[in-house]
């Protein structure tokens, strides 16, 4: 499902009603997400869908929202805003985390 968020409180609202009701955060310190106690690392999450959003002034204020699911099939919102997202470990951390591919991803037209 490809879907397009006119703003960050209404992705965060609809995600949520779509069940991703756990909620990640990112540990500088120890470079990895948490929730509720628990840490996970890369390996343990699937990026499921992703939206930047930015503030008022182009380039003030910058965030994100990920839809994340974990290894035991949680599903759960990650938030960053500037400057955690432009943090070296968290931009690391996200490099290695898989991106679960579309399904209804369009297809190049055949040429005849």
């Amino acid at each position: 499902m490809i879907t397009k968020y006119e703003n960050f409180a209404e992705a965060k609202v609809q995600l949520i009603n779509r069940g991703y009701k756990k909620e990640y955060t990112y540990d500088i310190q120890k470079k990895c997400c948490r929730s509720y106690g628990k840490h996970y690392s890369p390996n343990d999450l699937l990026i499921i869908e992703y939206h930047r959003f930015q503030g008022a002034q182009i380039e003030k204020n910058p965030s994100i929202i990920i839809a994340l699911e974990d290894s035991t099939g949680n599903k759960g919102i990650l938030i960053g805003h500037d400057p955690l997202i432009r943090h070296p470990s968290f931009i690391d951390f996200l490099h290695k985390v898989k991106i679960k591919l579309r399904s209804n991803t369009p297809r190049a037209m055949k040429s005849k």
